[in-house]
């Protein structure tokens, strides 16, 4: 390699160590810009992770000033903000949304509806964890 080349006088010590410095700038520039993306890529989270615990503080704020005569019970949120909180979660697990044809919407396909039993049991279970 480089001892042959400098030996056979191919190479001059002059232009061996400007090429090894050459390479050794190009290694530290890509080590610097690795660094950069991985300082940004953090900065990124970080800002994001703040937006997060701020929207949640600050929704916090709103549910304790507006809502101080709730009391301790399950509430059930209207289905059309189930929906649409489930649209925006999907995506971020890699899922796809889809929507039922009227006949699974009816409970027609695939799932046997609770009996009027199951549904007493059930809300029997809901009275005794309150």
């Amino acid at each position: 390699g480089v001892m042959v080349a400098l030996a056979a006088g191919l190479l001059s010590p002059h232009a061996w160590r400007s090429q090894r410095r050459r390479d050794a700038g190009m290694r530290k520039d890509a080590e610097i810009l690795r660094l950069r993306s991985e300082v940004e890529w953090w900065r990124s989270w970080w800002c994001s992770w703040q937006q997060d615990e701020e929207r949640w503080w600050w929704s916090q704020q709103l549910q304790w000033q507006q809502n101080k005569d709730y009391k301790n019970e399950v509430y059930v949120s209207p289905e059309e903000l189930d929906e649409e909180v489930t649209g925006l979660h999907l995506p971020a697990l890699g899922a796809e949304p889809t929507t039922l044809s009227k006949e699974q919407a009816d409970g027609g396909v695939g799932e046997e509806t609770d009996s009027e039993e199951d549904e007493e049991e059930e809300e029997q279970s809901m009275r005794e964890v309150r």
